[in-house]
């Protein structure tokens, strides 16, 4: 039964992990920040994050910050360890130019959005005909 039930605990980890950490992505002024839900034992020496074209890859630990062993726990949601998740961000920003902190275990990284030329407004003069 303990292989069942550990095998079936892996199987449903792996689908629920799929959106794990979840995140919030907003525009702050000029600059687009990615925020993740706290994390238990986040430390910014154990984070990788890295972005290409538009997909931002996140990758860390996190560690159990109480001091219970394995078999004591009758049920355990939280996960800890080590998680990756990468995200298509809907819009384009300057990459070279982001920043990342950890604080109170969210993960916040803020880069300034892309300035495309194609989105400048132009006024059309109307005239009567």
């Amino acid at each position: 039964r303990d292989s069942i039930r550990k095998a079936v605990d892996a199987g449903v980890k792996s689908i629920t992990n799929s959106n794990f950490p979840a995140v919030d992505i907003y525009r702050q002024g000029d600059s687009l920040v990615v925020q993740t839900e706290p994390l238990d034992g986040l430390d910014a020496t154990t984070i990788d994050v890295e972005m290409v074209g538009q997909d931002l890859t996140v990758r860390g630990t996190t560690r159990n910050p109480n001091d219970v062993g394995q078999d004591a726990y009758l049920r355990r949601e939280r996960n800890y360890g080590q998680f990756a998740r990468t995200l298509t961000i809907p819009v384009r920003g300057v990459a070279n130019e982001a920043r990342a902190k950890v604080k109170d275990g969210k993960l916040t990284i803020s880069f300034p959005l892309e300035v495309d030329s194609d989105d400048d407004v132009i006024r059309v003069q109307v005239a009567d005909s």
